[in-house]
């Protein structure tokens, strides 16, 4: 593929402030996605927008966190810019949690710290402790592999959804490249994608087609393991990252959780009285299922309101890397116990979202973009990708357009945005 300069897109979020589609409310509370709404507790929590500070001006904040809170740290963040004493004093004694994949990214900065170099030691001698199987009382070395075998499994089935959107730009890249016998350009490849993947998924996966590094899945285990920490253990989390790729992967992430567990819960409510609602046929699609039986039902999505559970905080603060002053961007979502209920349904199902119906799936959107007669609760027999068998659970074609497509509604709202 030509070389193009290279796209930087910490700088695009903070410094030409085009991070993604912006809706403006108006409002001092964020709307929820499209195809959502508000309900409490599970709700998306008033964002706090990009906004000019310093690191003296966080320490407050940090200072006063509860001590439960559980910190997961970004590879960049400790490597790539010096973070003052002060900052790091305030949130060292809350429980820092690193992935494997991040301590092992972390040994050539932890044998030569080009910043950050009272870090180190103590990193290295806390996770000393972690392996030696002592422990450590504010420092936890955390993997997928760590959890109950069945959640595990489901975690890894998320991080494949997750992965899927940097898979798919080096996928249509290969194709082009073989029908056309020459790499596609950036243009070219743009051209391909976006009217697929949406403006917000391009730029997301610019950065991954434009590095000459191997794709990895390391981010997304890091945030696979924050969430579900969140979720599984009532813990309030905080994530750490100087990448916006975490913060995008992020919100896709519960925006996906999300959608299963509603999925779930429509699908208990209607199996109580299936007689109660109007119901139509769906025609042959190739795409999202197969057979016979599929149905779309008229339900309101507002009927998941029984909820009653302590919830908890799970967070995703950015920070600028090349920008000064200092800038951070956050995204909060609440998350209640109940939302475990539909990791261990996908335990049970290998990845649908209900049992009440044999082996057919039930959604609450049937693929965005193929919304049919604007219901979208669906029961359908899932179709799914097609791959090598690796042991983990398939994906459905409609959870692979669930990931792939960008009109979530994923938006931030700024003192100030561009009118284009």
């Amino acid at each position: 593929m030509a070389k193009n300069p290279r796209y930087n897109p910490t700088v695009g979020h903070f410094v030409h402030k085009k991070p993604d589609y912006v809706r403006v409310t108006g409002e001092k509370r964020q709307k929820p996605p499209e195809f959502k709404f508000d309900l409490f507790p599970l709700r998306w929590t008033a964002p706090i927008p990009s906004a000019e500070t310093d690191y003296l001006k966080s320490v407050p904040h940090f200072a006063t966190m509860p001590k439960h809170y559980k910190l997961f740290l970004d590879t960049g963040f400790l490597t790539s810019h010096e973070i003052p004493q002060e900052f790091w004093d305030a949130f060292v004694d809350k429980h820092l949690c690193l992935t494997t994949d991040v301590w092992q990214e972390l040994q050539p900065w932890v044998e030569n710290p080009k910043c950050n170099v009272w870090m180190p030691d103590y990193l290295v001698n806390a996770i000393a402790e972690e392996q030696a199987g002592i422990g450590h009382a504010r420092v936890s070395l955390v993997s997928i592999d760590d959890l109950p075998s069945d959640m595990a499994e489901v975690a890894n089935h998320y991080v494949d959804l997750l992965y899927l959107r940097k898979h798919y730009g080096k996928q249509q890249a290969e194709r082009f490249e073989i029908k056309n016998g020459k790499k596609p350009t950036s243009a070219e490849l743009q051209k391909l994608c976006a009217p697929f993947i949406g403006e917000r998924g391009w730029r997301f996966m610019q950065k991954v087609i434009e590095s000459e590094k191997p794709i990895n899945a390391n981010d997304e285990k890091t945030l696979v393991n924050a969430v579900f920490h969140s979720i599984l253990f009532g813990d309030d989390v905080v994530i750490l990252t100087r990448d916006t790729d975490l913060l995008e992967q992020f919100y896709k992430l519960v925006y996906l959780i999300d959608t299963h567990y509603h999925s779930m819960k429509l699908a208990e409510i209607y199996q109580q009285n299936p007689g109660g609602y109007e119901l139509e046929a769906l025609p042959e699609n190739p795409l999202f299922y197969k057979g016979e039986g599929n149905i779309c039902i008229n339900m309101d999505h507002k009927m998941v309101k029984d909820i009653i559970a302590q919830p908890y905080q799970c967070n995703c603060v950015l920070f600028s890397t090349s920008t000064q002053p200092l800038m951070t961007s956050q995204r909060c979502f609440v998350i209640i116990r109940d939302m475990e209920r539909v990791l261990q349904m996908k335990a049970r199902t290998k990845g649908r979202n209900t049992d009440l119906f044999g082996t057919m799936n039930f959604h609450v959107i049937l693929d965005p973009a193929y919304c049919y007669g604007g219901w979208g609760c669906s029961i359908v027999n899932d179709r799914y990708l097609e791959g090598k068998d690796n042991g983990r659970f398939k994906i459905s074609a409609n959870d692979s357009h669930l990931a792939l497509f960008t009109n979530e509604g994923f938006a931030q709202e700024r003192p100030e945005v561009d009118s284009d």
